[in-house]
């Protein structure tokens, strides 16, 4: 009588695969990749003066060492809460949210400049430590 032959799963596995050849495409040159030069990520804190209606939604702050600014909110902006309470629980925001009085934190790229975020914080009362930051 034939015993029967137990091949172990692993190996007959490996011997039924098909190796699989990846191609490398190689360092990137002579793109456009290779000549954009991004800075950190940079932010200041301020206070917002005025908040303009839709569509655009100019913005005008003043920064912590008293410059003014004013821009229109770009397209893909993060407007958020640090104090999702004072929002009806919310934490993204939207443009009609931010008003006169608030105090903001503002996140952008320097090269190439792009605005990126708006974030309301806490009151200063409560000085949990986001206000401080």
């Amino acid at each position: 009588m034939r015993r029967p032959i137990w091949i172990p799963a692993a190996l007959l596995l490996a011997a039924l695969v098909v190796p699989i050849r990846l191609q490398a495409s190689g360092p990137v040159s002579g793109g456009t990749l290779e000549n954009e030069a991004f800075t950190q990520l940079r932010w200041v804190k301020g206070e917002i003066l005025a908040v303009g209606s839709a569509p655009g939604y100019e913005v005008q702050i003043r920064l912590e060492d008293k410059r003014e600014l004013a821009f229109e909110l770009p397209d893909g902006i993060k407007l958020r809460s640090a104090d999702k309470a004072a929002f009806s629980g919310r934490k993204k925001l939207r443009p009609e949210d931010l008003s006169a009085g608030q105090a903001i934190r503002l996140s952008y790229r320097e090269q190439p400049f792009k605005i990126l975020e708006i974030k309301v914080l806490k009151d200063a009362k409560s000085n949990d430590g986001e206000s401080s930051r």
